[in-house]
């Protein structure tokens, strides 16, 4: 399912269904298989198909007609339920008709208090394709493609009356398993997403966005310190060390050490029946000889449950949803305290969580509710897969066990303790200042987050005593960081709580401490007590330290990082952290390392680092400060181990040529000699490279902007790709070759196997059909003059008139129809 968002590198064979692979066999399940039947169930009678884990039990909150097709919700503070119903998703097996705007917002609502929602009101209807939901003030943010959106109810009658887009170029019209999604508001007070490279917030100006590492394919969640967590179809469980947007701070480096990590690497799944409609249940080791489920391959809507019904044994665990395999399962998650790693293994062996022997219960989002349990979002369907993705294998299983029927329906769970006694509803939307300074610290965090969002919103000064009081109050525990990011929402963050959290004993409190120090460290106590610190001994809060000082930056901010690096290099992690903030700096830095006598001595972390900064200070792509760089590689002064690295960094970037401003001042490395050029150099003009006019540098900049929002987070900021994701664009063929062919990709996409630099990749890349010629334009143009390419620029006519050829093609191209292109 996940490969790619904005690949600009994958094509389709011409096949039965867009999921077939040319060539592969595609055999029956076999016939000593016995398969039952999958009959729509009651919500009575799928109640009793359920499996749970020992203490554990299964109520329905929701159910149709009440709600039908819901793929996310949220939770308002006084409790009611907003629903994204998404009533378009596969309509048949071909996905005809999916384009329809059926999809709904609905407001569920309990009026009776019995546990089960009983009242429905359409806060927004005649919806295309809507994919995720946040509450906002008096509406709702919410994704319909290709628009973010913010839905306002001014008058309270849970009716939408006043419409805002906050932002655009959201995929998920053509394909809806790849598109951005998730939207949940981070501990920071940022909106952020899952498989989008970017976050957003409200301020006194209006909305503002900046960019972030991408991560994930369906869903997003928080632990108690921020930290984001989300997945992949076949990875449960994969998270961020720290937040996102440090990692992308630097072009120059592209994405840094700390994001999109693994955190479960145990896939297994036991399921409480036998799969056979697996998209690819032919292949081996997809499922058991017995025919049930072997691994993960539709792994989604993950959270990291922070209620309090449960107790604290399972407070702080992971669930995640398996919907083609029935079922829910629960990781515990445990930290490495020396340097913030997080490691997921298996609550259960042998059985799940929960699983259920009814093959329509399709888990597709998992949150923790007001009552301090964890809800589950059932799309109860047949088809799950998504007609890009379709295979033949599946499309006979669809078919010849009627999963394709009926639609419509839809189910709200949730999961309660033996015992359990359900709570007063919240009223937190009516709730005083101080009572909702109280809720920052309740054992749910839920009940946290929501209160902290309330206060960020209405912003009440007369709270601030009090806010400050809680933040500086060690025995407030995690309600703690809630009072300090609440003062950072409302602007009243003040020296004292953050120097205090910075002296905390505890060093994740020490790291949101630096993280808050960079809203006011611009001059005075705080920057002075941050500059000041010694090198850490717990390697996560020593990460953060280099984060903070890049942010803070300054020459005296720079001194501090080299001080700290001089005692602790040696992993990657420290390394890009520092750099990371060094954007257009790593040559100064270099410098101010190379005139430093304690760096005389190397070690393997030392030379890492030089390499890197030397590989940023090539892709800047500055012939002077190439030049520069190139003059400390042959400096008698520079210790033969820089030069050495430096050296290594140039050639790491694979640069086809070096163009100085002046000659050298001495004989060049051997090693770069042969591709650095210069003035009055013969092959001078030969390699000179045509700068772009006033028109070709607008494109470029629209398309820099649409590649950070939207082909970054696969293609990483440096144009490396990821493993398994996304394939290279820095020295790929298809990207310097025939402007042509890149419009096909990125207009409608490309589905492997495809060649680039060499290697076979067999993924999938949804188009952007929704785009315009000037988008398309700028994508092509900022990607054929960056990671070292000097192919020309694509101009908007170009964009226009191969569109106009396509005509009304919609499928992705193969890479033989590709080469014909020219």
């Amino acid at each position: 399912m996940r490969k790619a968002i904005c690949c600009i590198l994958l094509s389709a064979s011409i096949c039965a269904q867009a999921g077939d692979k040319r060539g592969e066999k595609q055999p029956d399940p076999p016939k000593d298989w016995d398969i039952p039947p999958a009959p729509v169930l009651s919500p009575a009678d799928a109640l009793k198909s359920f499996r749970l884990a020992p203490g554990f039990k299964l109520e329905l909150v929701a159910a149709e007609p009440l709600v039908e097709d819901p793929i996310a919700m949220a939770f308002d503070g006084d409790g009611r339920v907003w629903v994204v119903e998404m009533r378009a998703f596969m309509p048949n097996v071909d996905g005809t008709g999916e384009h329809a705007r059926s999809g709904v917002i609905a407001v569920l609502e309990d009026t009776d208090g019995d546990g089960r929602m009983d009242k429905r009101t359409e806060f927004a209807d005649d919806l295309r394709l809507p994919r995720a939901i946040a509450i906002h003030r008096d509406g709702a943010l919410f994704i319909e493609p290709p628009y973010l959106r913010w839905f306002r109810d001014t008058d309270g009658d849970l009716e939408w009356d006043e419409d805002a887009v906050v932002s655009y170029g959201f995929g998920g019209l053509r394909n809806l398993e790849h598109a951005p999604n998730g939207l949940i508001r981070g501990l920071d007070n940022w909106i952020y997403l899952a498989a989008h490279g970017g976050r957003f917030r409200r301020r006194d100006v209006g909305w503002v966005q900046e960019p972030t590492a991408s991560g994930g394919q369906w869903g997003l969640s928080q632990d108690d310190w921020g930290r984001l967590f989300f997945n992949q179809n076949s990875n449960l469980l994969r998270g961020n060390a720290y937040p996102p947007s440090y990692a992308v701070r630097n072009p120059n480096l592209g994405n840094a050490w700390g994001t999109n990590l693994t955190v479960a690497r145990d896939q297994t799944t036991w399921p409480a029946r036998i799969n056979p409609g697996v998209n690819r249940g032919y292949r081996p080791g997809v499922l058991r000889k017995d025919g049930t489920l072997a691994r993960v391959t539709a792994a989604c809507g993950p959270t990291v449950f922070r209620g309090d019904a449960y107790g604290s044994d399972v407070y702080g665990d992971a669930f995640v949803c398996e919907p083609s395999g029935n079922l829910v399962k629960r990781k515990r998650l445990s930290e490495d305290p020396s340097n913030g790693s997080v490691t997921a293994t298996n609550a259960h062996e042998g059985f799940e969580f929960l699983a259920s022997t009814d093959e329509r219960f399709r888990p597709v989002n998992l949150y923790t509710g007001p009552d301090g349990c964890l809800w589950i979002v059932d799309m109860y369907r047949g088809i799950l897969q998504h007609r890009l993705y379709v295979t033949t294998y599946l499309r006979k299983q669809i078919i010849k066990r009627g999963l394709d029927k009926p639609l419509g329906r839809g189910r709200i769970w949730r999961v309660v303790p033996d015992g359990f006694k359900r709570p007063e509803p919240p009223r937190l939307n009516s709730a005083s200042p101080d009572a909702l300074v109280g809720a920052l610290t309740h054992p749910n965090g839920w009940w946290r987050d929501t209160a902290q969002r309330l206060l960020v919103e209405r912003r009440p000064k007369n709270t601030v005593p009090k806010l400050r009081d809680l933040a500086r109050d060690r025995s407030a525990g995690i309600g703690r960081l809630h009072g300090l990011w609440t003062l950072e929402g409302i602007g009243a963050l003040d020296a004292t709580s953050v120097l205090a959290a910075i002296a905390d004993p505890d060093p994740k409190v020490q790291a949101q401490g630096l993280r808050l120090a960079e809203n006011l460290g611009s001059t005075g106590a705080v920057r002075e007590r941050v500059l000041g610190l010694s090198n850490p001994p717990e390697r996560a809060l020593r990460r953060q330290l280099l984060h903070t000082l890049g942010t803070l930056g300054g020459d005296d901010a720079e001194r501090a990082m080299e001080r700290v690096l001089r005692q602790s290099c040696d992993t990657r992690s420290e390394r890009d952290a520092a750099v990371s903030g060094l954007w257009r700096r790593e040559l100064e830095f270099l410098e101010r390392l190379s005139a430093t006598s304690a760096w005389a001595k190397h070690g393997a972390g030392r030379k890492a680092l030089v390499k890197s900064l030397a590989a940023c200070v090539i892709t800047e792509g500055n012939g002077p400060r190439i030049r520069r760089l190139i003059d400390l590689a042959m400096a008698e002064t520079t210790a033969s181990w820089q030069r050495r690295s430096i050296v290594d960094g140039i050639i790491s970037k694979k640069p086809r040529a070096l163009r100085l401003d002046v000659a050298p001042s001495s004989k060049l490395p051997d090693r770069i000699a042969s591709f650095t050029t210069w003035p009055g150099k013969a092959d001078w003009e030969q390699l000179k490279l045509r700068p772009l006019d006033a028109r070709e540098k607008a494109l470029f900049e629209i398309g820099r902007q649409f590649y950070g929002l939207v082909c970054r987070g696969c293609h990483q900021a440096n144009g490396a790709g990821m493993d398994s994701l996304a394939p290279p664009l820095r020295g790929a063929e298809w990207v310097t070759g025939p402007p042509s062919r890149l419009v096909r990709i990125l207009v409608n996409g490309v589905a492997g196997p495809i060649q680039v630099r060499g290697k076979a990749y067999d993924l999938q890349m949804p188009g952007l059909p929704t785009f315009s010629d000037q988008e398309v334009a700028g994508i092509l143009t900022f990607i054929r003059r960056s990671f070292g390419h000097e192919a020309d620029p694509v101009s908007v006519d170009l964009v226009t008139r191969e569109r106009k050829a396509l005509g009304d093609r919609t499928s992705a191209w193969s890479a033989d129809e590709l080469k014909r292109v020219k």
